[in-house]
């Protein structure tokens, strides 16, 4: 696409330009229409660098799910190895069914503090302070990790029992 002539007397602001075109569709636009970069703007306005990416991601979906999905695996194979590589409470290993749990049901305390976190974020923390992480988090099959849920659910006011390995989550009053 061409560079049009400017139209009309160029805009700025303490020397600096307000406006400027874009490089792909050819537009004149505000510069709060352009990516900022370390060396200034994008050549290209954000709706054709969106375009663009929505394009990419349409041609090339499955492949980019596949790589997502591969980074996530390996991402959380590395932290279960950091916690243990099993479920704490019966030692169950496969990896499809392994969940990352708060020791002492304290994740609310996280999301008051940060905001709602992902489980991408709470690897992140696990992976770069693995010693801290072990204090704070466990590994448990889906099956415990409900079960424990389900306890707390029922008794929420009762502490809570780390059990040794091999034994089900359990609290003050259960008799399991």
């Amino acid at each position: 696409m061409p560079i049009l002539p400017q139209e009309g007397p160029r805009k700025t602001v303490h020397g600096k330009p307000t406006m400027k075109q874009c490089s792909k569709c050819g537009e004149r636009k505000p510069l709060t229409e352009f990516y900022n970069t370390k060396k200034g703007t994008h050549s290209w306005c954000k709706q054709c660098i969106n375009k663009r990416a929505t394009r990419y991601y349409e041609e090339n979906r499955e492949a980019i799910l596949e790589r997502k999905h591969s980074i996530h695996l390996g991402r959380k194979s590395l932290v279960v190895d950091i916690l243990g590589g099993a479920c704490a409470y019966c030692g169950f290993a496969d990896l499809r069914a392994l969940q990352i749990d708060h020791i002492n049901n304290d994740g609310y305390l996280t999301r008051r503090k940060h905001g709602r976190t992902s489980t991408k974020t709470i690897m992140k923390y696990i992976i770069e302070h693995p010693e801290e992480a072990k204090k704070r988090y466990q590994v448990l099959c889906a099956n415990c990790n409900t079960i424990k849920a389900y306890e707390h659910l029922q008794h929420p006011d009762q502490p809570y029992i780390q059990p040794h390995q091999g034994e089900p989550p359990r609290y003050a009053h259960s008799n399991l």
